[in-house]
This record gives C-alpha cells, sequence and structure tokens, in this order.
C-alpha cells in the first residue's frame, strides 16, 4: 500500500500509485515544475569600483595635507605614536607606516 500524498515532497508519482486521488496542487500531473533560473538568489557582492585616478597636483595637495596633519599630532602629543594613533582613529601600524613613507619622502619626523 502506498501512501496518499499529504505534502508537496511527496509528489505526483506517489498520489499516481495511490489508490484515493489527491486534489493538492503539486500532485497535479500538469503542475508546473520549478527549475533553477526559477529561484532568484540574493545578489552576489561585487569588488567595489576603484576611486578615479586622481591629478598628480590633487594627490600631492593630499599627502602634503595628510604629512602636516600627522605631524602636528605628533607635536601635540610630545612625540607619542599611541596618543597620535588613537587620536587620528589608525592603528599604531598604520601610523608607522605612514612616518615611514614621510621620512622616505625626506621630511624630518621627531623622534618618539
Amino acid at each position: 500500500m502506498s501512501r496518499t500524498c499529504c505534502s508537496p515532497t511527496a509528489g505526483p508519482a506517489t498520489c499516481a500509485s495511490s489508490t484515493t486521488s489527491c486534489s493538492a496542487p503539486w500532485c497535479s500531473p500538469k503542475a508546473p515544475v520549478i527549475e533553477a533560473e526559477h529561484i532568484l538568489f540574493e545578489k552576489q557582492r561585487r569588488a567595489p569600483k576603484p576611486p578615479p585616478a586622481l591629478s598628480p597636483v590633487l594627490q600631492q595637495t593630499l599627502q602634503r595635507a595628510e604629512r602636516d596633519v600627522i605631524l602636528e599630532a605628533l607635536r601635540a602629543a610630545h612625540g607619542s605614536r599611541r596618543e597620535v594613533a588613537e587620536k587620528l582613529g589608525i592603528s599604531p601600524r598604520t601610523l608607522r607606516y605612514k612616518l615611514a613613507r614621510i621620512r622616505n619622502a625626506g621630511v624630518e619626523v621627531p623622534a618618539a
């Protein structure tokens, strides 16, 4: 004795072999079949587009402004790298990286 279809997972094959007829819409032999293209998936995250290239003048201006802010923060914090990193909202490692870049550009960086 086969069981009658009482759920969408049983499908029409079970109902066809059943002695009782099922009136569930998913048991109809003419019921539409759900294909993979019918299922909507969440959009996949894409990498953000890189910002447009800055003009050399604007890039130099931004670098100069960043340098001035960092050096002024160092003076105000009496050379405390930890305090400057906290004040600027960057990690101490990022501050060290930026200070090395400033030194490589030929600017004197105050000692700790």
